[in-house]
């Protein structure tokens, strides 16, 4: 058997170097046994270079046993090691840059330990199954920070787990079991590694990389699907279905189109009934860029709503249906950080404002916004004739109601409720207060 110093020689080590190295491991004998194992290293090479004298293969297997490692395996030469530089040479004569592959006496390769990123560091581990030369389990270091963040076992070669540590603190987050049939791999993913199931992907593992066909979320970990969706052969999303109600059937679908310049359509079937209600357009990010809405579901789409930095701006209506949207629209006023403060609507769709909204963006709730005030004009004359205030956080609980009920652009009935809509008082009152009054919305700035 080759001495130390001969054996390490090869790959232009001296036993100082590898001395420091163990040393700088020693509270870590795991490490320093797969590296003895790797590079058949036997405990006799091992006591050597420590320098812990006679006898020193049997003083070095009782350390490792103490510690609870069996080294009957560290023979010596049983093992041979290819070392592959990223480079024309290892400038760093740290013999860890490149690759390193461990193969036995029969040529098969029992690991492989790849510097991905050429820092000297190993970054990916892989392990064979002895003598087959079969994958077993691989190891990474995503971020190379020193740390393994991406686990996976195979079984006969075939992938069945993928565990990852995606925020890199050391505990594993994302926990994945595999099953593979013909060429479609199914992935159970269970974010949060705590035993439940939240995602379903299937893949096409036709080809050295995998596409995605359909991905299932359980978004309330409930156990039912939410939603499903299903990708085409350049990886974009093809469809989306939204089950709303956890009654195991989707009640919303989508179709997507992709255009040429990176930009996005999606046709939105709020119903699953076959008919498309909306039709949205994405920028090339993602970002929404205009909303084509068929309230009535005549098939035509009467309104058109634009945004600005993602949300809504504008609402254009098209009321006679020849194509065509007018500049008569609701606006829409977002505070950046608060949200929908104003708003104003064309309720009757006749080109004029009949309904204007002060909104409360701190509220509680969020289906119908926090009301603050709304002004009407119900009968669409251009005089606004009822102005309504609201009770805090009631999406729809009116608090008091000032109508101008001849017309003379002034208030005269006051009428208050209580928080479950019920008339309180109703009086006639004497004001000179204009039904539509100088509205400021700079107190959300």
């Amino acid at each position: 058997m080759a001495s130390a110093e001969q054996h390490l020689a090869q790959w232009g080590i001296t036993v100082d170097v590898a001395k420091q190295w163990i040393l700088a491991n020693i509270n870590n004998l795991q490490i320093v046994y797969q590296a003895a194992q790797d590079f058949g290293i036997s405990t006799d090479m091992l006591g050597d270079i420590v320098g812990v004298g006679n006898e020193s293969g049997t003083m070095v297997a009782n350390y490792f046993a103490s510690n609870g490692i069996d080294t009957d395996t560290l023979t010596g030469d049983k093992a041979t090691i290819s070392i592959t530089f990223f480079g024309a040479d290892d400038p760093n004569e740290d013999f860890l840059k490149g690759k390193v592959e461990v193969f036995d006496d029969d040529g098969v390769i029992m690991t492989r330990q790849i510097d991905k990123n050429g820092d000297g560091n190993l970054d990916v581990f892989k392990y064979y199954e002895d003598g087959d030369g079969v994958i077993t389990r691989k190891e990474v270091d995503k971020n190379f920070d020193g740390s393994i963040d991406r686990w996976k076992v195979y079984s006969d070669g075939v992938l069945v787990e993928m565990d990852r540590d995606t925020d890199y603190d050391g505990i594993k987050n994302d926990c994945n079991t595999v099953s593979i049939d013909g060429e479609i791999a199914t992935v159970l993913r269970d974010k949060g590694c705590d035993g439940s199931i939240d995602f379903e992907l299937t893949f096409d593992t036709n080809g050295s990389d995998w596409t995605l066909l359909t991905k299932k979320v359980d978004k309330d970990f409930d156990g039912n699907w939410d939603i499903l969706k299903t990708f085409d052969s350049e990886k974009n999303i093809a469809t989306k279905s939204i089950s709303s109600d956890d009654n195991g059937s989707w009640d919303t679908y989508f179709t997507f189109e992709h255009n040429s310049d990176g930009t996005h359509i999606a046709h939105k079937d709020e119903g699953n009934d076959g008919s498309v209600d909306k039709i949205i357009h994405f920028d090339a990010n993602w970002v929404k860029q205009s909303v084509y809405n068929d309230y009535d579901g005549d098939g035509y789409y009467e309104a058109r709503t634009d945004f600005e930095n993602g949300s809504q701006a504008y609402r254009y209506w098209d009321n006679d249906h020849d194509g065509s949207y007018t500049e008569d629209k609701d606006s829409f006023t977002w505070n950046n950080s608060l949200g929908l403060v104003h708003m104003t609507r064309d309720e009757g769709i006749n080109g004029s404002i009949d309904r204007i909204f002060m909104l409360d963006p701190y509220a509680s709730y969020s289906s119908s916004w926090g009301r603050i005030q709304q002004i009407r004009d119900y009968d669409g004359d251009g005089y606004y004739e009822r102005t309504y205030t609201f009770w805090e956080n009631q999406a729809r609980a009116v608090k008091t109601q000032k109508i101008d009920s001849n017309g003379d652009g002034f208030y005269n009935i006051l009428k208050t409720y209580d928080e479950t809509g019920t008339e309180l008082t109703s009086e006639a009152i004497e004001t000179n207060e204009s039904t539509l009054q100088a509205l400021t919305f700079d107190m959300y700035a």
